[in-house]
Order: C-alpha cells, then structure tokens, then sequence
C-alpha cells in the first residue's frame, strides 16, 4: 500500500513539473527569445499569403523602401542583397547589388544567394506573378508591397517586424508615425471646406498633376488642402497651364527629382513660368519644393509635417518638421540629419 502511494505521489509530482514547464514554454519563452516558434504567415498587398517556418536571418530588397524599414526595425544586417535604388541608410551601400530594379530583375544573384526572403514592390508582381513563382520554387519567400502609400506603410511594417520576428521594434514605429497624424487629424478635422487653401501639386514634370484615386490626393486631403484637379478623370493627369491659372491654386508644392536644378533655381523656374505668373501661390511666395523620399516609410511623418505647415502655417506654428525628421534619422536610423529635403 505505502509503495503503491509513493508510486502516485511521484507521478503526480512528475504531471505538475511537466505542466508548469509546458505552460513556461507556451507563454514565457517567446518573450524571452523574441521570435515565436513554427510557422509565421502574412498578407501582402497583392494579398497573397507569405509563410516562413521561422523569422527570416537573411533577406534581399528590391526596394528602397523597405530597405529603410529593415533598418529602421534593426535588421540591416540581415540584409545580403539590394536593388540599385536602396542607398539609405548609406550602411546599405556595402551590401552588393543583386539587380538594377525590381522590373524584370535578373534572378540568377538572388537564387545563388538564397535569402530566406525577398522584399520588393508592386513592380516585381507585373509578369503575372512569374517571377514570383520562380522564387518561391526556389524556395525562398517573396513579401511584395508599397511603402510610399500611407494606407499600406503600417501595414507594411507590422508584417516586416511579424517576418522578421521583431513585432515589438515595429510597433514603436508605427506609434512613432501614428502620433504624428493625430496632431494633423487633430488641427485639421474640423476645418469647413472654405477653410481649405487650393493646393497645385505638381509632380516629377511640369503640368503633371494628381486627381482623386492618387496618393498624392490622399495626401492633400489629409492634411487639410483642396486639390485643384480633384475631380479630373484620371489619377495622374497632366493639365494645361491654363487649367491651373483659371483654379488660381494658393498654394503649389513640386516634387523634386534628383535630375531637376537645386531648390532654389527649381523654385523660382517653376515661379517664372508665364501662366503662373498671376495666381496667388506665385504673388505671395507659396510655392514650396519637397524631396519624395519624406513621404515614405518611416519618414512619412515628416513629410505629411512639411505639407501641413505650407498649407496651414497658422496651425502648425508650433510644429517644426525639420526637428522631426532629425529625430527620426537619429531614433531609427542612428545618423544626424544630412541634406535639405525641403524648401523654404
């Protein structure tokens, strides 16, 4: 009798010992180690289902983009490949490039390589997912997606931190971003329509312009402007120089590429020209000129920032954008703001 109670006190003991480690494991370890065990999936924004078996250690970008917030997330150097047009952070720069562009990219470097995972955008996806397929074939995860879309960057980098097993770095990032749109939603919801400035935004070439379905309209609207060209039939229409005079924007806002002259000469070029000449933008100086990559990733905030003061300078007195984007290059990024990225 007495050897038959040990006998169940001890297996009793051992079933308690093995629950409490189970349940350790269950709740306490991925804390510890930060990466979750078994299979991570996400939805890209072609929405096509993105599983790895664990969180990627390598990576190749065929985006600028996401390059940025793969370092922003800490893991830069999990990167072993890049496109042509990933040069920021300049750390980034020591990693080879494995092909021009994500358009038509050449897969021999990537499939020798074999990262874990392939980031790019939209433009990869445009042969009907071949590409894709081949990659994937491969084996190795393809994560498609925009990061200059402000519907899509959070999004974006909740399902970077979820493949790269770094949720919580993710999450600080985009509570970094999202309390900065509450400081625009917040000053601008309540404005009347009569309250709203008429905005030309002009992008990479004269008389191109944005239209409701955009995401430069998007953007207008968001920090409290009226879009000259809103209810054109296209998204990304050109207009004619007539067209802008007769709407008498009060303010224009020009996209600099990285062709065009310095900001000044660009700004007053764009001042120069004949038909703008007369509208109110050009008499009272309203004309401001922004580097694209502000609108992107995780320097959106200081972009959105930038447009807001231009066209609501009342508003956002208090707010200086350029102070933000030196405390976001130095919070996420780990360098001094270099450069202008907007003027005046």
């Amino acid at each position: 009798m007495k050897k038959t109670l040990l006998i169940v006190a001890i297996l009793l003991i051992a079933a308690v010992t093995l629950s409490t480690f189970l349940l350790y494991k269950l709740y306490m370890a991925p804390e510890e180690g930060g990466l979750k065990e078994g299979p991570i999936t996400v939805v890209d924004c072609k929405g096509v289902k993105v599983t790895l078996q664990a969180p990627a250690k390598t990576v190749v970008s065929l985006s600028s983009g996401m390059t940025e917030l793969i370092y922003a997330l800490g893991c830069g150097d999990r990167i072993i490949g890049r496109d042509s047009y990933s040069v920021f952070p300049p750390d980034v720069l020591n990693k080879p490039v494995v092909a021009p562009h994500s358009y038509h990219p050449p897969l021999e470097k990537i499939l020798e390589l074999k990262p874990d995972l392939l980031v790019s955008n939209t433009n990869l996806v445009y042969d009907e997912n071949e590409t894709r397929k081949t990659l994937e074939a491969a084996g190795i995860a393809v994560y498609v997606d925009e990061t200059s879309t402000p519907d899509r960057v959070k999004i974006c980098i909740a399902n970077l931190g979820v493949l790269l097993g770094v949720e919580d770095r993710a999450q600080e990032i985009i509570s970094f971003i999202e309390s900065y749109e509450h400081i625009v939603q917040d000053r601008v919801k309540d404005l009347k329509e009569s309250e709203k400035p008429r905005v030309y935004l002009e992008l990479f070439r004269e008389w191109n312009t944005v239209a409701k379905g955009s995401v430069g309209h998007k953007l207008l609207e968001f920090v409290g402007g009226s879009n000259i060209a809103a209810d054109l039939p296209t998204p990304y229409p050109i207009v004619s120089p007539e067209f802008v005079a007769e709407k008498n924007p009060e303010i224009i806002i020009r996209m600099k590429m990285s062709e065009d002259p310095d900001y000044p000469l660009l700004r007053q070029q764009i001042m120069n020209r004949t038909a703008l000449m007369g509208v109110d933008a050009v008499k009272n100086g309203k004309v401001y000129i922004y580097d694209p990559e502000l609108m992107q990733g995780v320097r959106y905030p200081a972009g959105i920032l930038c447009w807001a003061k231009w066209i609501h300078p009342n508003l956002f007195e208090d707010i200086d954008p350029e102070a933000v984007h030196k405390e976001l290059s130095l919070k996420f990024f780990g360098l001094e703001l270099e450069g202008v990225y907007a003027y005046p």
